[in-house]
């Protein structure tokens, strides 16, 4: 995998809401998990759009649960 383009291609991420399955393969997880996070009120920020209750992820919340979970080693 060329991570690179893989990173380049994150950019159009950067001022939309992101789907589930979008949202899960960001964060390295799969849709399943982040549909029981919700369910237990946890994981990432989301939306629930229109009358069928789409679900939708800002990209710069689930930079921020990522970010929440670094671990700095100690030095």
């Amino acid at each position: 995998m060329d991570y690179r383009k893989e990173m380049a291609s994150l950019s159009r991420y950067s001022s939309r809401y992101l789907d589930e399955k979008e949202a899960a393969y960001l964060l390295g997880l799969k849709p399943q998990t982040l549909a029981n996070w919700r369910s237990l009120r946890r994981g990432p920020a989301y939306s629930r759009l229109g009358v069928g209750g789409s679900i939708r992820y800002r990209f710069e919340d689930l930079l921020r649960f990522a970010e929440a979970g670094r671990i700095e080693p100690e030095r």
